[in-house]
């Protein structure tokens, strides 16, 4: 039986789960958000909220240039795992025997299943900008 990914636009999920990805990624939307104004506040905020003529950024144009793309950032972030989610359960009842599992399916699982762990958890983000996993 071949399964195609995209024949459905939902990728076979339910509504609920859809709703739940969407409030979930604006959480860690809002979360970026938030940790970048933070980050502003404990640092040189002169440098960050200023143009390199000196000119001091309105808060609209501090907002458009950092905040926003740090939200937008976290948010699909977010539902890249979720879609991950999505595909891994869309794929996975297909394999008839996991012991004849090929090793780039193999390695594509566990792709997906670590993008879906990091993105729905916040940590992607922060994995993709600064190359490793966030310090304890």
């Amino acid at each position: 039986m071949e399964v195609s990914v995209w024949s459905d636009p939902a990728l076979g999920c339910r509504w609920w789960f859809w709703l739940i990805a969407a409030v979930v990624s604006a959480a860690q939307g809002v979360r970026g958000f938030l940790l970048y104004r933070d980050f502003v506040l404990q640092t040189n905020a002169a440098r960050l909220t200023t143009t390199p003529r000196g000119r001091v950024l309105t808060t609209l144009e501090g907002f458009l240039a950092y905040q926003l793309p740090d939200f937008l950032f976290n948010f699909v972030c977010s539902i890249a795992g979720f879609v991950a989610l999505a595909v891994i359960c869309r794929i996975l009842p297909s394999v008839e025997d996991f012991s004849r599992i090929e090793l780039g399916t193999g390695v594509f699982f566990l792709t997906l299943f670590f993008v879906a762990i990091t993105g729905m958890a916040g940590v992607l983000p922060y994995l993709l900008s600064r190359g490793h996993f966030p310090k304890a």
